[in-house]
């Protein structure tokens, strides 16, 4: 018989996923023997990568890492219940020089020298739940790389999740702090200014798109256009006359042709549906009528060519 942590009976069982608790009652069954990564993989029939992130989740947390009585170091070393703990080391800024993957034992360090980061991590954890080491290994480049608070990434986190956006979808939440770091978010209040901008985008593009009948998310860049039509005060009714046009033209509601023809209004000084259709009725009335003059001028020419035949008999 051996014993469970009661930090992970009372706290874990809900979060903690099978792939963490496998892992954690093997170390734990093996208590006071030799243990390397191998020996779990086989066992388990994980692989290398999964086993280093189940050790390094409860390294995160303690369960392994600090308790007197269970110390696990670097996953691709020996794993003992009886190691002494393993001594705290600063991770060097040379070892997230740009984006990629961090080992396990990268992680670690960063973790356990930094109060701010450990917090950032329980926060998401209670946000969405288990936080696997692909989505520790974004975090923390975002605080070590690209030089974002924690609590800026944090406040990053929570808008997506209000917004309906996994924490596993890091490539969405990397662009938005890379972003920030290049506008220098530093403050609570700066990145406030920078969520209730994406809340308000969120808000009119959702309604373009119902109004255009789109089928699809708009990209960065169509976001990016239909963004500048709340800046210029285009009315949706001439948006949806717009969007009606494209698709008479191209099948479709093309965002960017949709903006070369509300342009090409702006251009005329028509903002207004009544405005583009009288401007365009005066046109038809303008070509009928040029057209009129040129038959017109087509019946002279045939009047004279025939009265020169007429003029010699």
């Amino acid at each position: 018989m051996f014993g469970v942590p009661y930090i992970v009976a009372d706290n874990f069982l809900k979060v903690a996923s099978e792939q963490n608790l496998k892992v954690l009652l093997y170390i734990l069954r093996n208590g006071g023997r030799l243990i390397n990564t191998a020996a779990i993989c086989e066992n388990l029939n994980y692989p290398a990568e999964t086993v280093e992130e189940c050790i390094m989740f409860w390294r995160q947390y303690n369960v392994l890492a600090d308790s007197p009585t269970v110390s696990v170091p670097a996953a691709t070393e020996a794993v003992t219940t009886q190691t002494a703990p393993v001594k705290e080391e600063k991770l060097k800024k040379q070892e997230i020089t740009s984006y990629g993957r961090l080992s396990p034992s990268v992680i670690a360090k960063a973790v356990e020298g930094s109060k701010d980061l450990k917090v950032l991590l329980d926060e998401a954890q209670q946000l969405f739940g288990t936080v696997n080491y692909t989505v520790q290994n974004s975090l923390i480049w975002m605080h070590e790389y690209l030089g974002l608070k924690a609590a800026i990434i944090l406040m990053l986190v929570q808008y997506c999740k209000s917004i309906g956006i996994e924490i596993t979808n890091k490539l969405y939440m990397e662009k938005i702090a890379v972003e920030w770091s290049e506008k220098g978010v530093t403050t609570h209040e700066l990145a406030q200014e920078e969520i209730n901008r994406m809340f308000k985008a969120r808000t009119y593009t959702g309604q373009i798109k119902k109004l255009l009948g789109l089928k699809y998310d708009p990209t960065a860049k169509q976001t990016e256009i239909v963004m500048t039509w709340e800046a210029e005060g285009y009315s949706f009714d001439l948006i949806k006359l717009a969007g009606d046009k494209a698709i008479e033209s191209k099948g479709i509601p093309k965002i960017t042709y949709i903006n070369g023809i509300l342009k090409n209004f702006k251009k005329d000084g028509t903002l207004t549906v009544e405005e583009v259709l009288e401007a365009e009725e005066n046109r038809r009335n303008k070509q009928k009528s040029q057209a009129d003059s040129d038959d017109d001028d087509d019946d002279d020419y045939d009047d004279d060519f025939y009265a020169q035949f007429e003029n010699k008999f």
